[in-house]
Order: structure tokens, then sequence, then C-alpha cells
């Protein structure tokens, strides 16, 4: 998967930095980079859940804050000015 920020040393994340507007210009080729985004595909297939679930996972309603709530408003109606253009 993704490496998580804290595991790229200081160093590696300053000389990635210099190519965050022209990314072209980034040799990817360099030794160390391909390990930052080695991506583990089967992973990321769907499993359905197995016959334990996990507590709590997909049961009983969501509890969202008010800012929440707004917030899935706004999405949904930008959804649905997209969808109509």
């Amino acid at each position: 998967m993704l490496k998580c920020s804290a595991s790229i040393p200081e160093d590696m994340i300053e000389d990635l930095l210099e190519y965050k507007l022209i990314s072209s210009d980034f040799d990817y080729k360099r030794a160390g980079y391909r390990e930052l985004i080695d991506i583990d595909w089967e992973g990321l297939y769907y499993r359905p859940s197995s016959e334990n679930p996990i507590e709590g996972e997909g049961r009983g309603d969501v509890a969202m804050t008010s800012e929440e709530i707004i917030m899935s408003n706004e999405v949904e109606e930008i959804s649905d000015e997209l969808k109509r253009e």
C-alpha cells in the first residue's frame, strides 16, 4: 500500500517536494522511490465480510455532527447539479 508519510525520511520528502508542480521532471527510476508507491493490488479487491462481523461495523445508524450533516448535504447538492449537467 502507499507508504505512511511518517515512514518516509525527511530528506526524501524535501527532494520530492521539488517536483510537486512539475511532476514530469521527476526520475521515478531513482533508487528507493519505487518502494514508496509499491501497491498490493490483491489487497485492493473487495472481499465480502466474514461470517463473524466486526463489532459495530455496518450496523445501526450513522451519527453525524451538525457540521458533517451540512457537508453531506452540500456534497449531495453538488452531485445532483453535476448529474443535471
